[in-house]
């Protein structure tokens, strides 16, 4: 049986045998982090609309870069439903293990929404469907706003 979480905004479905690991729902931005019972992790932090969602996950790849040296990011875009979003596939070492993250951000008609999620290359396949299902999950529950997403902004080369 799923778990709901909803606080300052932000609702969705979770599985049962994943933890809310850290939640800044009075924060300015606020945001959320899930954890799998494995390596895996899914967060969520929602910007006002006058947040470029490009910007956005350029700054998530750099500062991911700064932390491990040999990141490589590609860019890609995914489906959720009706919504387009734009972000980097990137991979890293950490200790001895591979790891695959996204950072993906969409525009809704009144805010921008930016999702990382990442596992140890071994489940990261296993997990995605369930990453997809989590970030399907707050794109419902946004309800009845007109949501509008803006794939024309995807990056055209990773930062640097």
């Amino acid at each position: 049986m799923p778990r709901t979480y909803q606080q300052n905004g932000i609702q969705l479905l979770y599985p049962e045998n994943w933890e809310v690991v850290d939640e800044q729902p009075q924060a300015d931005p606020p945001s959320v982090t899930l954890q799998s019972p494995s390596t895996g992790y899914w967060n969520l932090t929602i910007y006002p609309d006058s947040h470029d969602p490009e910007e956005l996950v350029q700054k998530t790849v750099a500062a991911m870069r700064d932390e491990y040296a040999a990141l490589e990011s590609e860019p890609i875009t995914c489906s959720f439903g009706q919504q387009l979003a734009a972000g980097f596939h990137m991979e890293f070492y950490c200790l001895d293990f591979i790891i695959n993250a996204r950072a993906l951000a969409l525009r809704t008609a009144s805010q921008t929404l930016l999702f990382i999620f990442q596992a140890e290359d071994n489940e990261f396949n296993e997990l995605e469907p369930i990453f997809a299902a989590l970030t399907i999950s707050v794109l419902e529950h946004l309800g009845g706003q007109e949501n509008r997403s803006h794939p024309d902004s995807l990056p055209a080369q990773p930062p640097v």
